[in-house]
């Protein structure tokens, strides 16, 4: 965390999670002990791997890392809690409704954060037939 790794050559069985190839050590942190880490530093560090694969041309790699970002965003929520005299931030994971229900969680079922091109077309295509078939029952 707080390093600048956008220059950094990472090979390519670079591993970032035990389980999941993409996950990073501070998300596990995260989910486990949500007060050792703020969620807006795991979120740099998956900023920050996709800006460096983005320059080392490695697009699929930078799409990755960036849907990670967006679903800890779409998860989770930080909440400034005040205790008396002490205000502190405490991180908080979503509820159903808000993480399916956010501009975030509609931008994730419309097109996968912009990942995939089969939603989009499905919804334009679906549209534009309603379009056509309202157009000439009007006639």
């Amino acid at each position: 965390m707080n390093t600048d790794i956008t220059r950094v050559r990472f090979s390519d069985r670079a591993r970032w999670g035990k389980e999941d190839k993409f996950k990073v050590f501070e998300e596990e942190l995260l989910e486990t002990n949500p007060t050792s880490v703020s969620l807006g530093s795991v979120m740099a560090v998956y900023r920050n791997l996709r800006e460096n694969y983005e320059f080392r041309l490695r697009y699929d790699e930078a799409g990755q890392f960036f849907f990670k970002e967006m679903e800890l965003k779409r998860k989770y929520r930080e909440e400034e809690v005040n205790s008396g005299e002490q205000r502190s931030v405490v991180i908080k994971r979503n509820g159903r409704f808000r993480s399916h229900f956010s501009l975030t969680g509609l931008y994730y079922y419309f097109s996968n954060y912009g990942e995939s091109i089969a939603k989009p077309t499905l919804i334009g295509t679906v549209r534009l037939c309603r379009v056509a078939t309202d157009t000439f029952t009007v006639q």
